[in-house]
């Protein structure tokens, strides 16, 4: 069953790199639907499903008889603002491409013509400015979203190795739609169902860290994010300081993640990553200046402003192939550099797609000139 759930995902993304879909991932394993039905758009971006005749099927699925057909309207439009909708993996990076290490405020300024909340904003500390730093200095818990996503969804924006691009067309559920299919991000798996099949989703995994469904619900189709980057969970306040943590097996100066101390609540934090969600891919470079922070009796390390000076140079061999082909065609820039004075966080995404595969290496040297710090470390993925 999880390989025909994997070829039916397979499906879909070679159907969604022609052009656009239609009916495509409907007609496969991942929601029992007939084969007859089409999209239609009320407006731009808009989606129902119907029939070829304008009826939409309602199911049992405890029962194996035909369905019984009623009569589809196009769904009211308060329901087509709570997540992104494309027509094809190529509309989706139509939209993606202006986003994709755009500066906070002009992601700030499309989200607020989404109609929707934003994964993006969902996780935000609210330190990324000098003057939301300043704000929650005099305290060592969550600032900006954090508590509130921590209490209802267990993750923080660490959970998400990727550019904010992407994070802020998903919804603060972590879903976005191509075709028929929804996929979800969570911080463990990437989950995919027919659009009339959500409910059962939301249902099943109602978090951002929810594990699959015991039951193995052959609707939804399940795979696991895969990512360089190692995770960093929040750990009992007693056992963590700078020196004594858990380190994921990391050697110091080499691997995906590095790390430059300033005592046991400051440090940079260099990343070069490649991450996959099916749907999505991405491989980047990331130095961010992080504090640690308490939620109940755990801690975790946040980003945050600081005034001084954040830098990375890297060399690249990327190429990028559709799933489950060699990738053959260089992806990214080979060598390149960036600094900035009074930032939380720098950051370039060297390569990003839509229903592909990212493969080759990144090497980065990444440095912190600060009040509290000097050094630098080198990461590759």
């Amino acid at each position: 069953m999880k390989l025909l759930r994997r070829n039916a995902l397979l499906a879909c993304a070679s159907i969604a790199l022609t052009g656009p879909i239609v009916s495509g991932c409907g007609d496969s394993t991942l929601a029992t639907v007939p084969s007859g039905r089409r999209a239609y758009v009320t407006q731009p971006g808009q989606k129902g499903l119907c029939d070829p005749d304008g009826i939409q099927p309602s199911y049992d699925y405890n029962r194996y008889d035909e369905p019984v057909y009623t009569k589809c309207d196009p769904p009211p439009l308060e329901l087509l603002t709570e997540r992104a909708v494309f027509s094809s993996g190529d509309e989706l990076m139509n939209q993606l491409a202006p986003r994709i290490d755009a500066p906070i405020e002009t992601l700030v300024a499309y989200e607020q013509q989404q109609g929707y909340p934003s994964l993006r904003a969902h996780l935000d500390g609210g330190e990324s400015t000098e003057e939301g730093a300043a704000a929650g200095a005099g305290s060592d818990g969550p600032t900006g979203n954090e508590a509130a996503t921590l209490e209802q969804d267990g993750v923080t924006r660490a959970d998400f190795p990727v550019g904010d691009a992407i994070l802020s067309l998903l919804n603060d559920r972590g879903e976005i739609q191509i075709a028929d299919t929804v996929y979800k991000v969570t911080r463990d798996n990437v989950y995919a169902v027919n659009v009339v099949d959500l409910p059962v989703l939301r249902q099943k995994v109602p978090s951002l860290s929810s594990p699959p469904p015991a039951d193995g619900d052959p609707r939804i189709a399940v795979t696991p994010v895969e990512t360089t980057v190692p995770r960093e969970s929040m750990e009992p306040l007693s056992s963590l300081t700078a020196t004594n943590g858990p380190r994921f097996h990391h050697i110091p100066g080499v691997g995906s993640v590095c790390e430059v101390y300033a005592g046991s609540s400051n440090r940079m934090r260099g990343t070069s990553y490649k991450t996959f969600w099916f749907f999505y891919t991405e491989a980047g470079v990331t130095t961010e200046w992080e504090r640690k922070k308490k939620f109940l009796w755990w801690s975790y390390w946040a980003s945050t402003y600081q005034p001084g000076t954040l830098s990375y140079s890297f060399t690249s061999t990327l190429t990028q192939g559709q799933i489950g082909l060699p990738g053959s065609n260089p992806a990214g820039p080979r060598s390149g550099s960036f600094s900035w004075t009074g930032t939380s966080r720098i950051h370039t995404t060297l390569a990003w797609g839509i229903f592909h595969r990212i493969l080759g290496e990144i090497h980065s040297h990444h440095s912190v000139s600060n009040s509290s710090v000097t050094g630098s470390c080198d990461t590759t993925a």
